[in-house]
């Protein structure tokens, strides 16, 4: 019998170990995850002393590797799995663990509470940081059990008390040791070995053929999830012990099964490839003008394209060549038009992508706006070998485009953003799915072998035993049951129903929300008789705060929008990821909750969505409602308000050109009367300016409010007036330009010609006209400034609202070179006539 030393020592270690469960040493390594997908690994160990009390003590060992940049770290223990209430044990750099009690989000509402840790670390070196305590099951506020319970954790952004730079929460099922003990088994009879053979084992565990740590598991990132495809459960460390070296190339797949023995190298003999041991060929060479790299594209709901392509490289030195792509679409007997696209930032715009229309020959366009507008032929036309086909039950696109080209987005060898959408129907029109990926294009290599080669196969790997993972999506993601497109797919809602066991009334509601949108985002459960916002139950996601949470929804404004109590913060799992071009909330929440809007399990729903300006909650950019049946997934009604953009463009226009160039006119026409040939001439001028400015500004403020109207979902109240600054300070303008005009209709006459004076000789101003003089000009002016502070207001949220090209530079060149034109002849003359 030939034995390995390594095989040899675990023998002779196994032989005299002792056969006791240590129950103090953390064990059961569970991986905690939160925003970008990192986070921290625990290992605990579970003692009960008292089964009737619960008493006990639960030992912890909080590893994070911090990659050079040491931060304090913390693990914490809530009923709610809310930051507050709740209690943890922090550690910062220097200091001893203690414990604390979380009762605001803020410095002041972390209050150390001191006690109850034994055994109590914190070591950190070049790479990692590690926290280490013992504490009691029952302390205080909080109460481990085993069973289920709710974690939360945080990571600062430095070693010093502060903010944190990342957190998250789960909920995990807690195992209790069992510590078991046996006579000491005695050790078995070893066969003698030689010397020679010792040696001679010491050389084959040179040759040791294992390296590469273990695949990590998948992980979820902005709308879609990666990795290896992982068996039930996944494990989440490495058997012991893990193999130190590893054959070349490693698996692409984590292997299920395998043979004993790796298939050997290919035989050559004068050049000439022969078949190896087991009689096989050697696979051919690649053909690098065909495609042959295969990538699956996957957009919000959970559908997509296949991406066929080749990258041939022509020059090094400016990296250009080109790119040969084959892009197939199952479509299952609806076809639509398909496109490939490349982004810098990766998203939908600024962008320029390959489409192709039913019968119409693929082309370039540029993107340049989310709707219709902004998808134009490019000026640079040069496809080679393009053509689009359509059968049954699949679209096939397929081109060749250089890769550096003056006016596209450049295509690089490595890192690219490429974008995808595919309509449901052959004309153009907006997409029915769409998604973003960043993918690494390798270059075509004919001496490689196609990239698709199957992997050397690996003998089994057991499977260690782990204890459940938490509840998040990025470590298991639900079989979602149906989606729901809407708003023309910004948002996407994926879900499915538990229901329990003994209620077929009550269960969950496992959602995942996806919009195409860089924002707050919200989904609320309303009143089953209007589908207004006010008095509706609402789940809002905060991407820049990490937090997922239950509001109350009782008034339009953002006063209205709060939190509900510690108590009722029920949602599990409940997370939030954001990428560049996408945000993604995930829940599950009870169907029948106290004091809450119920869901119905079957029958109909009326469901709200909202999604806001940015990650800061303020008012909504966008929002719909829509009645759904959950059983059968019927989506009965959709009420998403209208846009309206062409009623707020024609408002911006007509409010930029009354009062970024007219009114700066009529002012001018008033200032320099005297370089104008006729007095009457001057007034008639001053007159009719300001009336056209009055006629834009009304039409502009009428425009406004039937746009609001119309786009506000029916019975609910529009808010004319208030929610933005902008339209307070829009309805004050109107007023004041109403009262501006009737003072200029109804002002005191001037002073007349002296009797007997000389010609142009007047009498003395009546104080009436002086004084109105005076405001008349004071309230011009004040209302000029205040008019160009909302027109750039204005361009502003039209520019975020639309995706479009912030105007706001164009309109301050323009009226400033009026206004200052203006200013600087009156001063001139101004300052001669002084002399």
């Amino acid at each position: 019998m030939k034995l390995s030393i390594t095989a040899l020592t675990v023998l002779l270690l196994s032989a005299g170990a002792s056969a006791q469960t240590a129950c103090t040493e953390p064990q059961d390594p569970i991986e905690l995850l939160g925003f970008g997908d990192a986070g921290v690994t625990l290992s605990y160990a579970m003692t009960i002393d008292d089964e009737a009390t619960g008493q006990g003590t639960f030992t912890a060992e909080v590893v994070h590797e911090h990659g050079g940049t040491p931060v304090w770290v913390g693990l914490g223990f809530s009923e709610t799995g809310l930051m507050i209430p709740a209690d943890a044990v922090l550690a910062f750099d220097g200091g001893e663990p203690e414990k604390y009690r979380l009762t605001e989000r803020a410095s002041s509402g972390v209050t150390a509470t001191g006690g109850s840790l034994d055994e109590a670390s914190f070591v950190q070196n070049a790479t990692h940081s590690v926290l280490k305590f013992a504490r009691p099951l029952v302390d205080g506020d909080s109460t481990i059990v085993k069973g289920s319970n709710k974690i939360i954790w945080a990571l600062g952004s430095s070693n010093s008390f502060g903010i944190h730079a990342n957190r998250g929460a789960a909920s995990l099922t807690f195992e209790a040791c069992i510590a078991e003990t046996s006579s000491p088994t005695e050790a078995p009879i070893l066969p003698e070995i030689e010397d020679e053979e010792i040696a001679a084992l010491a050389e084959e565990d040179e040759e040791d053929p294992w390296s590469t740590p273990a695949p990590t598991p998948w992980s979820y990132g902005g709308g879609g999830y990666s990795g290896n495809t992982p068996p039930t459960p996944w494990p989440t460390s490495a058997p012991t012990p893990w193999p130190t070296s590893a054959p070349t190339p490693w698996p692409t797949k984590w292997p299920t099964s395998g043979p004993t023995t790796a298939p050997t190298a290919w035989q050559t003999e004068g050049g000439e490839v022969k078949e190896d041991a087991a009689g096989v060929l050697p696979p051919a060479k690649v053909d690098c003008a065909v495609p042959h790299n295969s990538i699956e594209l996957v957009g919000p709901n959970g559908q997509g394209v296949t991406l066929t392509y080749v990258v041939n490289i022509e020059d090094e030195s400016t990296g250009q060549g080109t790119f040969t792509a084959e892009v197939v679409h199952e479509h299952n007997g609806s076809p639509g038009w398909v496109g490939l696209g490349f982004s810098a930032s990766g998203g939908m715009t600024p962008a320029d992508a390959v489409i192709s229309f039913d019968a119409d020959t693929p082309k370039i366009y540029s993107l340049t706006g989310r709707f219709s507008g902004g998808v134009n032929a490019a000026s640079v036309q040069n496809l080679q070998d393009h053509s689009f086909e359509q059968d049954e039950t699949r679209s096939t696109l397929r081109f060749t485009r250089n890769m550096i080209v003056d006016g596209l987005t450049p295509i690089t060898e490595g890192a690219n953003n490429i974008i995808f959408a595919y309509g449901s129907s052959n004309a153009f029109g907006v997409h029915s799915n769409r998604g973003s990926s960043s993918i690494t294009l390798q270059r075509c290599d004919p001496e490689a072998g196609p990239a698709d080669t199957p992997a050397p196969t690996l003998p089994p790997v057991e499977q260690p035993t782990i204890s459940p993972a938490p509840t998040q999506p990025r470590g298991e993601r639900p079989e979602f049951a149906a989606s729901v497109v809407l708003a023309d797919g910004v948002i996407t809602m994926n879900y499915v129903v538990e229901l329990d066991e003994d209620d077929a009334n009550n269960g969950y509601l496992i959602a995942e929300v996806v919009c195409e949108c860089n924002a707050w985002l919200g989904f609320a459960v309303a009143e089953s008789a209007g589908g207004s916002m006010v008095g509706a139950d609402a789940i809002i996601a905060l991407p820049d705060d990490n937090e997922v949470t239950k509001y109350s929804l009782s008034a339009r404004n953002i006063n209205g929008v709060n939190e509900v109590e510690g108590g009722r913060q029920t949602l599990e799992g409940a997370l939030v990821d954001q990428n560049a071009t996408h945000t993604v909330m995930f829940f599950k929440k009870r169907l029948v909750e106290p004091n809450e809007e119920p869901i119905l399990a079957t029958g109909i729903n009326t469901f709200l969505w909202a999604y806001g300006f940015g990650n800061s909650l303020s008012t909504h950019k966008a929002r719909g409602g829509f009645d759904l049946d959950l059983a059968d997934g019927g989506l009965l009604e959709v009420e998403t308000p209208g846009t309206y953009q062409s009623f707020w463009a024609t408002h911006g226009t007509l409010a930029a050109t009354a009062w970024g160039i007219l009114s700066p006119l009529a002012i001018g026409s008033s200032l320099l009367r005297d370089m104008i040939p006729s007095q009457a001439l001057w007034f008639k001028l001053h007159m009719f300016l300001n009336m056209t400015v009055f006629i834009f500004t009304l039409i502009a403020f009428t425009l406004a409010v039937t746009a609001l109207q119309l786009g506000t979902v029916e019975g609910e109240d529009p808010g004319h007036f208030r929610v933005l600054t902008h339209r307070t300070v829009g309805l004050a303008i109107m007023l004041l330009v109403l009262v501006q005009v009737l003072g200029g209709m109804f002002r005191p006459h001037p002073p007349a010609q002296k009797p007997y004076g000389k010609e142009g000789e007047l009498e003395e101003k009546a104080p009436a006209r002086l004084y109105w003089e005076i405001l008349h000009k004071g309230s011009g002016y004040g209302l000029v400034a205040l008019c160009w502070w909302e027109v750039q207001e204005g361009i502003r949220l039209y520019s975020e609202r639309f995706g479009t090209a912030d105007l706001r530079p164009a309109f301050w060149a323009t009226t400033g070179i009026i206004a200052g034109s203006i200013l600087i002849v009156w001063s001139i003359r101004k300052c001669s006539a002084s002399k």
